[in-house]
């Protein structure tokens, strides 16, 4: 019975972040700004990286290279969101989308 449940915890989404759904998830996340500076998020950009069955990844996520990429030169706020299909706890999910989305001038 302890072998059951050491099974089930260790396939199960326990202590996986943010949040990850079993068959389907999709999540939008705060990431950071700097309430003090005096950016106007009048433009964004938005960059992923994704995973096709842990073999399989590509994309550009990075905060620096999608505010380049976009023209943003001053950065306001950065968020993130999240997609993940058949996550089985510490496995590989069987499609993992990350996005990072910039806001700046």
């Amino acid at each position: 019975m302890k072998y059951l449940l050491f099974l089930f915890l260790f396939i199960t989404n326990c202590a996986i972040a943010p949040v990850h759904g079993f068959i389907y998830t999709h999540v939008k996340f705060p990431g950071e700004f700097n309430p003090y500076n005096d950016v106007k998020p009048q433009k964004h950009a938005e960059g992923c990286s994704r995973v096709i069955l842990g073999l399989f990844g590509w994309g550009v996520s990075g905060v620096g290279d999608v505010a380049f990429e976009n023209g943003i030169r001053k950065i306001a706020i950065v968020d993130h969101s999240s997609v993940s299909i058949l996550q089985f706890g510490y496995l590989p999910a069987i499609y993992l989308n990350y996005c990072t989305i910039v806001y700046g001038e």
